[in-house]
């Protein structure tokens, strides 16, 4: 098979259909410029071929192959390869009766795809593949073709690489790739079988031990079920005989007991006979007796009633006397403390005012010192202007004048030091009089002194002793008054609490204690108050989206359900829920998240968002409501509940539900709030409940603490204003005596005398300064002129000094003056509150006064009723007495009347004993009827076998079996079942079988496994021994062409392969190279030309070995002179006469040996190719 023509259109260079013809069947060459198209042809067979690697034909990727990529409007390229396949012998498989056949490759811009054709018909790759591996062409791993890298390539090889080559053409290299998968495959199964062997080993063979010894065990258990079976219906026959002789001891103890009964009512019958016939007898003996003595006794009755009625009237009077003494003396009190307080703050603002005013009276002095001092200097300035001066007055007048003026006020002051010095005396000598007449009433008056500070020392330890009580009297009365209001309102609260669990009993759980101690905080309560509706308007739908399980109850465990279930006395049938079992979960955010993206975030919601809830139960509110919506509206609920993506059950906020499965539910609203409305204001109400229950025992409590030191403060306080009364009257009785008035005289002498005393020397200042004024003025009256330069100038100076002086004191006077307003307007409101409280303090002592009286004169007046109350009852008493004494007989007879009453009364009291026996014994009864027909129920096999129970020579013969011995060996078994029970596997024969199952299932496949393995390892030690040969052989001809086509290269030339030093063939070979019959010891010796044509002819030597129908040789020349390249034509005419040769030179000397010439050039963006054909052919 060859190619006879190659059609080229689109790809690469060759952009229009180019059709390459007749090629010669053994000898064609190519040649041309660079650039102008050569290679491609060769790129264009191995492109039809069906190369993989691109890298080979010069491109990156498929479209890099038709013209210019594709930019020139060319779409596809087309390679289509006409081979010759008259030859059969060398035809692919299924193609020997063509005789021509035609390949095509196409290959597409868009998206790089690619086609294959054989004669026109669409294939896939693989068989084209196939087509050409067939006839050893596979493009991929391509012997047939040498390009001129592979020379150089082979010159580089080791010598395990170059019996690589030989290996691929003898075929055996194939084998050694299978022969490596295969021996990984073999690690594999090896690795398999040691992993076999583990598991049977670690995992089947314990396992089939334990369930060995687990069956057993199983067997045993068994037996020990069968065994206690038996002897379970022996027990339990026992038991029905003994609970039937039981029932009927039982029966006839009730019987016994109600004949008792019967008896003890006839004895009480002839008892009340007795007795009546004893009250007749005693009524007829005291009738005659009432008669005699009767109007007495009621006289005295009548008497003793009016004075204890009188009694009762005094007490209640004196008991509201104390009530107003107590009430004024708390007026008294807040009108003391605002006095106290007002004079506080009063004495506060005086000092605050005295401080200012010491300030003030400074400033103001200054202020007017400096006014009159600035006044002087104006006058005394505008004198000097007129040529005159001024005087202290600061009146212009001349020197003389003033020297007139000066000299009369010193005669003027010396008069008056001599009348004060006069008055003085006087004055001294009248105190000293009245001191001396003081000192004789000092004795009696120390002596009042005295009586004064002992009542104030009374007084003081009295208000110390209400002041260490810390007792405030207020406080008392507002938790009183608190007391008293809280009461009805707690009863209204309680009230309607207790109707709404009258009216909602399903909303509450009632329940008994299961058993002494229990701890009720194990019980949680209904659902529904375990949580709170966040906005009211969801209750519906909460309630919906619960439905029953809203009065479910919760409780801490399961243990607590079942202790409730069974001893807690419940009122009515409960769904109770443990938190340790319950389970549930939300809807998943994915969910939600797809129902807001179809309806809105406001419009649907989670339920367990709509609500508030104590974390520690989120797992019960996940059972609740986790699987469940809340939809704004009927239509948004349908909308979320059918959606695909949702698809859960979902509730509208009027309480409609949308299942998924298609149901829909509501439509009806009960009139009236919802259950959850209800629950709100229970909710309130128990929590208001709850805070005023707790206010209200506060008080309570605090009123119990503050009773005793009330009564202290109260018998305190009494004594007190007892005590502060006759101190004030003292204190008044003091204040009017001689020796108070003398006293008074005294102070006043004194203060009269200190005031002459300070004029006097007032006066005496000012007499020198009068004196210094003459003297003053004399001088000046010497010297005018100059003095009078002098003093405008100093009166200038003086003028505005005192200005500047002025104008800050009058800045500081202002404000101060406005904040002695202010406290005096304080001090004035306060004075006035001090009068108001005063006056209500006075009112108040006189009713305090008056009262007191009231209530001595009504306790006088009670002591007196107490006596007569005492004296009518001991009359009455000795009147009784005496009547008593008189009636013995009718004492007898009640004694008589009294002693068959309790007689009565001990039978009465026998009969409730009996008939609570009676019903102890009927409810015993009762239990054991029920037990028996509880046993006859659970165990039907009692009906039939009754008759035997207890009979000789049966299953259930009593007396030849221990029925205690039965019993013990019942629990023993029991006992060894329930262990048993917990360790035995009841599926281990099973199982146990299973696993043999597997286990013989593993050998066997293990056993085959082995057995497959030593199989291949025999085939592959004979195809190792045949791949020896053949490559024996193979090397034997290789070595002999090589060393013949190496000689027709290079004349004198010898070429060989030989085993490196040491090795065998089969570890690899080197090429060997002798020139006139000496060997060279490398190549390294020989020249570039001589190295290439030992390459090429190693390889032409060994496709020789095999040939294939075609080869394609690229530029292998390059490295040969003109001389080498003329022998390897001819060497190829002369050694591949059957193989078609393709080769691209640019050398004359080889492409002048071929048949047919192609010759490509570039002409206008495009290859052409033109034919020649070699004259010698």
């Amino acid at each position: 098979m060859y190619i006879t023509k190659i059609i080229l259109d689109g790809f690469k260079s060759y952009a229009t259909r180019t059709e390459i013809t007749d090629f010669d069947s053994s000898f064609n060459a190519i040649t041309g410029l660079n650039g102008s198209g050569k290679s491609n042809i060769l790129d264009s067979i191995c492109f039809v071929l069906g190369i993989t690697n691109l890298s080979h034909v010069r491109a990156n990727n498929l479209q890099e192959l038709i013209y210019k990529s594709g930019q020139a409007g060319i779409e596809r390229a087309t390679v289509s390869i006409v081979f010759d396949n008259s030859n059969q012998s060398q035809s692919p498989v299924g193609y020997e009766s063509s005789r021509e056949i035609t390949i095509t490759r196409q290959v597409y811009k868009q998206q790089g795809k690619n086609r294959y054709l054989i004669n026109g018909t669409v294939v896939p790759s693989n068989k084209v593949k196939d087509f050409f591996g067939s006839v050893s062409l596979n493009v991929n791993n391509p012997h047939f073709l040498i390009m001129q890298g592979r020379v150089t390539k082979v010159l580089n090889m080791k010598p395990p690489e170059i019996l690589s080559m030989l290996e691929e053409a003898t075929g055996t290299r194939m084998y050694e790739d299978k022969k490596r998968d295969t021996q990984r495959t073999i690690e594999k199964k090896d690795a398999k079988l040691e992993q076999i062997d583990t598991v049977l080993r670690e995992d089947l063979e314990p396992q089939m031990q334990k369930l060995a010894e687990e069956r057993q065990a199983f067997v045993k258990y068994n037996t020990v079920c069968r065994q206690l079976d038996q002897l379970q219906k022996v027990h339990t026959a026992y038991q029905y005989v003994r609970t039937e002789k039981k029932l009927d001891s039982l029966n006839k103890e009730s019987n016994q007991l109600l004949q008792n009964i019967e008896d003890y009512k006839l004895k009480i019958e002839e008892l009340k006979a007795d007795i009546e016939r004893a009250k007749v007898e005693a009524a007829e003996m005291e009738k005659t007796q009432d008669q005699e003595c009767g109007a007495k006794l009621s006289g005295l009755e009548e008497a003793l009633k009016s004075v204890e009625l009188s009694h009762a009237k005094c007490e209640s009077d004196l008991k509201h006397i104390r009530e107003q003494i107590q009430g004024e003396e708390k007026v008294l009190k807040e009108n003391e403390k605002i006095t106290r307080d007002a004079e506080t703050q009063i004495k506060a603002k005086r000092a605050a005012i005295e401080k200012i005013n010491s300030t003030v009276g400074g400033t103001l002095r200054e202020k007017e010192e400096a006014e009159k001092a600035l006044e002087l200097a104006e006058k005394h300035l505008e004198a000097l202007a007129m040529g005159m001066t001024t005087n202290e007055q600061g009146v212009a007048a001349t020197v003389t004048e003033q020297l007139r003026q000066a000299e009369v006020e010193s005669a003027s002051c010396a008069d008056d030091i001599r009348a004060l010095n006069h008055a003085i005396q006087h004055l001294e000598g009248r105190l000293k009089a009245t001191q001396k007449e003081l000192t004789t009433t000092e004795n009696h008056f120390k002596k009042d002194s005295n009586e004064i500070n002992d009542k104030e020392k009374i007084v003081k330890k009295l208000q110390d002793r209400i002041n260490a009580l810390h007792f405030d009297r207020d406080r008392l009365d507002e938790l009183d008054c608190e007391k008293q209001s809280l009461a009805p309102k707690l009863l209204e609260l309680r009230k309607n609490v207790d109707n709404f669990d009258a009216r909602n009993q399903n909303l509450v759980f009632n329940y008994s204690d299961p058993y002494p101690g229990f701890d009720r905080k194990k019980v949680i309560g209904p659902v529904c108050q375990l949580f709170k509706v966040r906005d009211p308007k969801w209750d519906r739908a909460i309630e919906a989206a619960a439905g029953g399980k809203l009065y479910h109850v919760i409780v801490d465990s399961d243990e607590t359900a079942k202790d409730l279930l069974k001893n807690g006395r419940l009122q009515r049938r409960v769904t109770i829920i443990a938190l340790n079992k319950v389970r549930g979960s939300f809807v998943d955010d994915q969910t939600i998240r797809s129902a807001k993206q179809l309806v809105g975030d406001e419009n649907i919601h989670k339920t367990v968002d709509l609500i508030e809830y104590d974390k520690r139960y989120e797992t019960c509110m996940k059972y609740v409501f986790g699987k469940t919506l809340v939809a704004a509206s009927l239509d948004i609920a349908e909308k979320a509940a059918y959606d695909r993506r949702v698809n859960t059950k979902t509730l509208s906020i009027c309480g409609s539900t949308c299942d998924p499965s298609g149901m829909l539910s509501g439509g009806s609203v009960a009139p009236g709030p919802s259950v959850l409305e209800k629950l709100q204001k229970r909710r309130e109400d128990v929590e208001q409940l709850s805070q005023l229950q707790q206010r209200y025992d506060g008080i309570v409590t605090a009123l119990k603490q503050m009773e005793g030191e009330a009564d202290t403060y109260n018998k305190i306080h009494q004594e007190l204003m007892v005590r502060t009364n006759e101190w004030e009257q003292c204190k008044a009785r003091l204040a009017n005596t001689k020796h108070a008035q003398l006293s008074k005289e005294v102070e006043s002498s004194k203060a009269e005398l200190e005031e002459k005393k300070v004029t006097l020397k007032a006066k005496t200042e000012t007499k020198t300064s009068a004196d210094a004024r003459i003297k003053e003025l004399q001088l000046r009256m010497k010297n005018t002129e100059g003095q009078q330069d002098k003093e405008k100038k100093e009166a200038e100076a003086s003028l505005k000094k005192y200005e500047k002086i002025v104008k800050a004191a009058t800045q500081k006077c202002g404000a101060e003056e406005r904040r002695l307003q202010e406290l005096q307007g304080d001090i004035d409101v306060l004075t006035k509150e001090i009068e108001e409280a005063q006056q209500s303090i006075s009112a108040c002592n006189e009713v305090v006064v008056e009262l007191k009286k009231q209530y001595e004169a009504q306790e006088k007046k009670l002591s007196g009723i107490k006596e007569g109350r005492d004296k009518a009852k001991s009359m009455l008493e000795a009147h009784k007495s005496k009547m008593k004494a008189q009636s013995s007989e009718i004492g007898s007879r009640y004694k008589e009347i009294d002693r068959k009453q309790k007689q009565i009364d001990a039978k009465k009291l026998e009969i409730q004993q009996t008939e609570h026996d009676v019903k102890e014994k009927r409810k015993e009864s009762s239990d054991v009827d029920h037990r028996l027909r509880r046993m006859a129920s659970e165990h039907p096999w009692i009906s039939k076998d009754r008759a035997h129970f207890g009979e000789p020579n049966t299953d259930y013969d009593f007396s030849r079996t221990d029925p205690n011995e039965v019993s013990k060996k019942v629990a023993e078994l029991s006992s060894q079942k329930e262990k048993m029970s917990k360790t035995v596997n009841a599926r281990a024969h099973t199982q146990a079988n299973n696993l043999e199952s597997q286990y013989k299932d593993l050998t066997k496949k293990r056993a085959q496994v082995e057995k497959d393995r030593e199989s291949i390892m025999n085939v592959m030690r004979e195809l190792d021994m045949k791949k020896e040969d053949t490559i024996r052989g193979a090397y034997d001809k290789v070595n002999k062409d090589f060393g013949d086509i190496f000689t027709s290269l290079l004349e004198g030339a010898s070429a060989k392969l030989v085993p490196p030093a040491g090795k065998t063939l089969l570890d690899g070979l080197e090429v060997k190279v002798s020139f006139g019959g000496v060997w060279k010891e490398s190549l390294s010796e020989l020249s570039g030309g001589q190295r290439s044509l030992v390459a090429l002819s190693l390889i032409l030597a060994l496709l020789l070995f095999r040939p294939a129908p075609i080869y394609i040789l690229d530029e292998v020349d390059a490295a040969l002179d003109l001389a080498h390249t003329q022998n390897i034509g001819l060497m190829i005419k002369n050694h591949f006469k059957s193989s078609q040769f393709i080769i691209v030179s640019l050398k004359d000397g080889l492409f002048s040996n071929a048949n047919v010439l192609f010759r490509t050039k570039f002409v206008d963006g495009k290859s052409t190719v033109e034919r020649f054909v070699s004259k010698s052919s």
